[in-house]
């Protein structure tokens, strides 16, 4: 039951908000591996996730959300926003950063890994 808690949270928080149709905006921070600080403002159109604007060292990027089997995926052709929670990770939420690997075209270049999400 613990695990279907997390994966709903999960998934509450990257594909739906509340507040029915309207256009709303969630935001949260996550501290990778390495330290860095990742915060990512999910917007929502009509009661469905569309993209996350993803904010780090001064940088500022948006991502469309993606087709994925598991958690919630943003990914704009060059680089990918990754969040699920699952056994590995003990059921708590982590995102990954990654970015296609311009010699190969294949998305193998990992940023960050392990990004906590801060309560």
């Amino acid at each position: 039951m613990k695990a279907f808690s997390c994966l709903f949270a999960v998934l509450l928080a990257s594909v739906a908000f509340a507040g029915g149709g309207a256009n709303q905006t969630e935001s949260a921070r996550y501290r990778c591996e390495d330290g860095t600080l990742i915060v990512a403002h999910y917007h929502q159109k009509q009661g469905v996730a569309s993209s996350v604007d993803l904010v780090w060292k001064g940088q500022k990027f948006m991502l469309p959300l993606a087709r994925s089997a598991d958690g919630g995926r943003y990914f704009d052709g060059h680089l990918e926003w990754w969040i699920a929670a699952n056994y590995g990770t003990g059921w708590k939420e982590v995102g990954t950063l990654r970015k296609v690997n311009s010699r190969t075209g294949q998305l193998d270049i990992d940023i960050y890994q392990k990004c906590a999400l801060l309560k």
